[in-house]
């Protein structure tokens, strides 16, 4: 008997371990079923965290990009650039024509002949076309500026046309001959030591210079003031030094009978060569802006302005 118990004992034993063991294998196999399972689940919830478009990160120190709508119409400030940078053309205008005396009347000689120079004064888009009744200097002066010679008795009406594709304008000045001013010197007694009695004017407009003795005309000379690079200074000033000539390295000229009245600008001669020969070129260009400040004059004219008024004198240049 007790070894049949014993043998039932062992059969339910073993029964026992196979029934484990089939348990065992049994989850083995559902495990990595299961964590298929989990890795799907993971996979579908970062499916929809996703953004619905690719987005690259921007760039360190650039703005993220924006999915912002374009529009391609621009302020009225930036049609004004754009129509800058295609360089448009300015708008096309008429002539506009004005006629300004810029010497006169200026004498020849002893006076028989009388002289204006007119300028015209011109605008318009394309640049207009300028032409005169009366050019005596056949053009020396250049096609803005006209000059016309009088003779003792005589006038003229001087006309300038000026002229474009968009139009024609008309103008006209009236000149006369007038008769030169009597010298005060042929009149009365001159007392040349007093400085106070004297004055002198200087127009740059005119290119002239006018002497005064108690305000009567004693002598009117052309003269040739600076340039528009190197202008004589306008204002009041008073003659305060006399040399009689210098050469001026800077220029390779030389000049005789200088007048100081500022600083570095004086009275003084037409320019010589170093050989001591007026500079025909520039002396031709006596009543025109042509210096670099100073005030140039006639040989004869310097001279006499520097052996004959004392220093002192008051100019007055405008």
């Amino acid at each position: 008997m007790r070894r049949k118990a014993l043998f039932i004992i062992a059969i339910l034993l073993i029964v026992l371990i196979f029934m484990a063991g089939c348990q065992a294998a049994a989850s083995s196999q559902d495990k990595p079923a299961q964590q298929e399972a989990v890795d799907i689940n993971q996979e579908e919830e970062e499916d929809q965290t996703l953004p619905e478009e690719d987005k690259q990160p921007a760039e360190p120190g650039q703005e993220p990009e924006k999915n912002e709508p374009e529009f391609e119409d621009s302020t009225p400030e930036q049609n004004t650039e754009q129509q800058q940078e295609t360089g448009q053309q300015p708008e096309l205008a008429s002539p506009q024509l004005e006629l300004k005396v810029i010497a006169g009347p200026e004498y020849a000689g002893d006076g028989p002949i009388c002289y204006y120079r007119v300028k015209a004064i011109v605008s318009g888009n394309p640049e207009p076309e300028i032409s005169w009744s009366k050019d005596d200097s056949n053009g020396a002066w250049g096609g803005d500026i006209a000059q016309v010679n009088l003779t003792q008795g005589q006038s003229y009406e001087l006309q300038a046309i000026a002229e474009n594709s968009q139009g024609t304008a008309t103008e006209t000045v009236s000149l006369q001959y007038v008769l030169p001013e009597k010298p005060a010197e042929q009149n009365q007694v001159i007392d040349y030591s007093n400085s106070d009695l004297f004055t002198i004017d200087v127009n740059l407009d005119q290119q002239q210079v006018d002497v005064y003795f108690q305000d009567q005309l004693l002598r009117s000379m052309p003269c040739s003031g600076g340039t528009a690079e190197d202008p004589t200074p306008t204002g009041t000033f008073w003659t305060n030094e006399k040399i009689y000539y210098a050469w001026l390295p800077k220029y390779e000229v030389g000049a005789y009978y200088y007048i100081r009245f500022y600083g570095a600008y004086l009275f003084h001669s037409l320019p010589f060569d170093q050989e001591g020969n007026l500079i025909q070129e520039e002396a031709q260009k006596l009543g025109s802006p042509a210096s670099h400040g100073c005030i140039r004059l006639k040989v004869e004219d310097a001279k006499w302005l520097y052996e004959t008024l004392p220093l002192g004198v008051e100019i007055n240049i405008y």
